[in-house]
């Protein structure tokens, strides 16, 4: 059930969570469902306060538009890049949770131009680099 803050911080998070379990849900179903059946469906996995956001929506794909709009907002990528070039590996942190904290982070800079994947992949080592916690490891790495 859809039950978010569109102002939280981990609002986008967590809606693109639910949009995929929901799509995932959708998309089990053994026949093509109808637009409008879609809609009801929708209706019933979100919360009294969500609702009246799409209650209002002729159809389902205005209505998937309007919770979009409101739950998955663009990132800035200047404060998403910062958060990336300084995240440290945490004391008591292993080297795999930093990693993976690395591309939570990563997903957020909107990278382009060189290719999305290979900017990404430069800014994932620089920072690894930079930010792991053993001198040992970033000796090795460098």
């Amino acid at each position: 059930r859809l039950q978010l803050d569109p102002q939280s911080d981990n609002a986008k998070k967590d809606f693109q969570h639910w949009l995929a379990c929901f799509e995932a849900y959708i998309g089990s179903a053994p026949d093509t469902i109808p637009e409008a059946q879609k809609l009801q469906i929708l209706y019933t996995r979100l919360s009294s306060n969500v609702f009246p956001l799409v209650q209002d929506a002729p159809t389902y794909a205005e209505a998937m538009a309007l919770l979009k709009e409101n739950y998955a907002q663009r990132t800035n990528k200047i404060y998403a890049r910062h958060l990336l070039s300084t995240r440290r590996q945490l004391p008591g942190e292993s080297v795999d949770d930093f990693w993976r904290a690395l591309l939570g982070l990563v997903r957020d800079c909107d990278c382009e131009a060189v290719s999305a994947t290979e900017h990404s992949n430069l800014l994932m080592r620089d920072t690894f680099v930079t930010g792991i916690g053993s001198d040992y490891i970033r000796l090795r790495l460098l």
